[in-house]
């Protein structure tokens, strides 16, 4: 298991934050079927102890990205894969979420 929810998909506003997101479920032994969630709930449950990050969807299979992180700025939380502290989000390149965020159940490559 990588992490208790997996981003696989972001679109962003004007000003750089996360308008909506892609995630699944990490079965353990797949992946969930997506739903979109605002950059509010990934940072609220990244603060509750939820573990999240990111993913490549690949021809019947996933492969893991990066750690997603939640830091606050002025009281506004940020999202980020990497450690900068500047006001906005950025979860590297993931794509921009596709029509029917549910997609393709697919299992995961063992991480070993």
């Amino acid at each position: 298991m990588w992490a208790d929810y997996l981003i696989s998909a972001v679109s962003y506003d004007g000003d750089r934050l996360i308008r909506s997101a892609v995630r699944h479920e990490d079965a353990g032994d797949g992946v969930g079927a997506g739903e979109e969630v605002d950059r509010m709930t990934i940072s609220s449950e990244i603060r509750k102890g939820r573990r999240y990050c990111t993913v490549y969807s690949g021809v019947d299979t996933w492969r893991r990205g990066s750690d997603v992180r939640s830091f606050t700025v002025g009281g506004q939380p940020y999202l980020r894969t990497d450690s900068n502290r500047v006001r906005m989000d950025n979860l590297g390149d993931l794509p921009e979420p596709a029509a029917d965020p549910a997609g393709a159940q697919a299992a995961l490559p063992d991480p070993g």
